[in-house]
């Protein structure tokens, strides 16, 4: 069993060392544009955030900072979040993907220091349509993991497609509680 273990982790740092080489993508495939994202700095940080991203075939990116707009395709339970008036943290995941299964793992460590109790996390497992659908496209995510951060008005602040770092991942939560608080 501990054996086991051992192949899983040396499996999950090998993956993580090849998608943060860009070796191999994070299910997203082949991005459809060669044109470079362009940068934004949010207000009070000095973090840029990618504001258009490249995204496969058929799916527009979005510009940030983006209101978020519930409508009829937004499930009731993102709608009662959104009415809560808190910042939201949105996890798109898939539960056969070591990248994702480390993420989830940054974000219930997170989730449990008591500076963020105000924060809503939500993880939203990618393979079941009535978790995700009216809410994948208008947040963004074209493929997981992908977590998405708004702020207390619903205002999509940053979003991160593919592998992110914790240190920086809780920085970005920071800085959206802080301007939520404000």
């Amino acid at each position: 069993m501990k054996a086991n273990g051992a192949v899983r982790i040396v499996a999950f740092v090998v993956a993580l060392i090849l998608v943060t080489l860009g070796v191999v993508g994070c299910g997203g495939g082949a991005p459809t544009t060669s044109e470079p994202a362009a940068q934004t700095t949010q207000p009070g940080s000095n973090q840029s955030t990618a504001a258009v991203q490249a995204t496969p075939a058929g799916i527009k990116p979005i510009q940030l900072p983006k209101k978020f707009e519930p409508d009829r395709t937004t499930p009731q339970f993102f709608k009662e979040a959104l009415e809560r008036k808190q910042p939201i943290v949105v996890f798109f995941y898939n539960e056969n993907d070591t990248v994702s299964e480390g993420l989830r793992e940054s974000l219930r460590e997170i989730s449990r220091d008591p500076k963020y109790a105000q924060v809503i996390f939500l993880a939203l497992d990618a393979s079941r349509p009535d978790l995700v659908f009216g809410l994948a496209e208008p947040l963004g995510a074209n493929y997981t993991p992908f977590i998405a951060i708004l702020d207390s008005e619903g205002v999509i602040r940053t979003e991160y497609p593919g592998y992110v770092d914790r240190q920086l991942l809780e920085q970005a939560i920071y800085e959206v509680v802080v301007g939520s608080t404000q």
